[in-house]
C-alpha cells in the first residue's frame, strides 16, 4: 500500500452561503466518508485546517508574516493521510471526497516512502 495526502482547498464562498441545514448535512457527509475510510483500513489521519495560518519566509533569515494572504480559493481547509493500492485507487478515494460537491477543489499528493 502506497501513502496519498489529499488537501481540500478553496470552497469558503460556498460554506459562507450554505444554511445552517445544508451546513449540517455537508458536515454529516464528511463524517460518514470519513468514518467509511477509517473502517476499510485506509485512513491514516485527518484533520481540519484554521484558516489563519502564519506563513516563514526563506531568504537571508526567516520572516514571519500572519495569513492568510492568498486567495480564498487557495487556502486549505483539511486533509487526509490515506493508504490506497495504487494511483488509480488513491484517485478514485479522492473523487468520492465530499469536498468536491460542496464548491472546494481536492489536491492529492503521492507520499514518497522513506527506505
Amino acid at each position: 500500500m502506497a501513502s496519498y495526502m489529499l488537501f481540500i482547498r478553496g470552497g469558503a464562498e460556498a460554506w459562507a452561503a450554505m444554511s445552517p441545514e445544508t451546513m449540517q448535512q455537508a458536515m454529516q457527509h464528511y463524517i460518514q466518508w470519513t468514518d467509511e475510510m477509517a473502517a476499510s483500513g485506509k485512513l491514516v489521519h485527518a484533520e481540519q485546517l484554521a484558516e489563519a495560518p502564519t506563513v516563514l519566509h526563506g531568504g537571508s533569515g526567516a520572516i514571519v508574516t500572519d495569513g492568510p494572504y492568498t486567495e480564498t480559493k487557495d487556502l486549505i481547509s483539511g486533509y487526509y493521510l490515506y493508504q490506497a493500492a495504487d494511483h488509480d485507487e488513491a484517485l478514485a478515494i479522492a473523487r468520492a471526497c465530499p469536498a468536491l460537491q460542496y464548491g472546494s477543489a481536492v489536491v492529492v499528493y503521492p507520499v514518497i516512502a522513506r527506505a
